[in-house]
């Protein structure tokens, strides 16, 4: 055989394999085809806090406490465990609550108190940046229309530390953060 017909059945025989690579890439060749594939999808676990709002005490009467607390929603797509940790904007307490004057001169130290079911009782003290964890968050609607709220929220001003500020008004920004 001569290098020219070598070549030529070479080619002829590549093109005869054609068909059989397209068969294993692309399923079989004929009248129906199919193909199968793997598809994979990682959806992580998310959590959701809601039905949060602004807490404004008033003036302070000059005796007993200032608390204030209320239910809301925590949910999850995962088991219904989490973890809640809060923190707030005072530059006078960088590493506890506390609410500040205007002039950031004084400042009211609060606690913060959370509850993995709605109400008070039994509810868990939380330190500044310190994440607890927690069980029950709903885990059967993002805005728990199904299953009703699963928290609760309390922040208190004691009387001795409201006695000992100076007169003014206060303010912070509280944050509560829920993850896994």
């Amino acid at each position: 055989m001569n290098e020219k017909s070598l070549s030529t059945a070479i080619a002829f025989l590549s093109l005869l394999a054609l068909p059989l690579f397209l068969y294993a890439a692309a399923g079989p060749y004929g009248p129906i085809s199919d193909l199968t594939f793997d598809i994979t999808i990682t959806v992580p676990d998310e959590y959701r806090i809601s039905g949060m709002q602004d807490i404004v005490f008033g003036e302070y009467s000059g005796s007993g406490n200032l608390e204030s607390n209320y239910d809301l929603c925590v949910y999850t797509n995962g088991p219904g465990s989490y973890r809640a940790y809060a923190i707030d904007n005072s530059a006078l307490s960088p590493t506890g609550f506390s609410a500040q004057n205007p002039s950031a001169t004084a400042d009211v130290p609060y606690v913060v108190r959370w509850n993995d079911v709605t109400g008070t009782s039994g509810n868990t003290r939380l330190n500044f940046n310190n994440a607890k964890n927690f069980t029950g968050a709903n885990t059967q609607s993002v805005d728990c229309s199904i299953g009703g709220n699963t928290a609760n929220l309390l922040v208190r001003f004691t009387r001795a530390n409201l006695q000992a500020a100076p007169g003014g008004t206060y303010f912070t920004t509280l944050t509560i953060v829920i993850e896994p």
